[in-house]
């Protein structure tokens, strides 16, 4: 395909590419069978995602307007899709640098439990292939764990690095000695 499609390199793009009765033409000669073609760039504004081709119609049927308008509309459909595609994954990106920022301003407020909340959502994850989970309940999993401690960022740093039993553990031994 990569070599058929070099063929055309000064090919005006935007416009679909038609070639009918290429059996007895150089085409024809360099691919053996090839009867007619249509070939279209499957691509938004600024770039190329692959190609739509189709090749020999049946019943000696040439390439005409209708299928070439078939074609071009299937083609920009699947390249407004594949462009949603990389939006939607920048979008993923972004929201993965935003809480890793988030969980770095944690880690600044307490350098005893650095690094923490990503030993959490490495473990969570890790568990969570254990299980068998899909890709998407990982990924899930693996932001929780990051986000676990995030409430921290509002408690009062000497609430943080208060030294001494918790008060959850003094009221615990205290009702066992009741």
């Amino acid at each position: 395909m990569a070599r058929l499609i070099a063929r055309f390199d000064a090919h005006d793009w935007p416009r679909p590419l038609i070639r009918n009765h290429v059996a007895a033409t150089l085409l024809g000669a360099d691919f053996a069978g090839l009867k007619n073609i249509a070939l279209v760039p499957i691509a938004d504004r600024s770039k190329r995602f692959g190609w739509l081709c189709s090749s020999n119609m049946q019943n000696g049927e040439d390439f005409g307007t209708v299928q070439t308008s078939l074609l071009s509309s299937v083609a920009s459909i699947l390249g407004t899709h594949q462009r949603n595609l990389e939006l939607f994954r920048q979008h993923e990106d972004l929201l993965l640098s935003f809480v890793r920022s988030l969980v770095s301003t944690l880690d600044a407020k307490d350098a005893y439990t650095r690094g923490h909340s990503e030993r959490v959502a490495l473990i969570s994850r890790r568990l969570g292939i254990e299980l068998g989970l899909p890709e998407d309940d990982l990924r899930d999993i693996y932001l929780s764990g990051l986000l676990h401690d995030l409430g921290k960022i509002g408690v009062d740093d000497q609430i943080l690095r208060k030294s001494g039993p918790s008060p959850a553990k003094n009221s615990i031994s205290s009702r066992s000695t009741r």
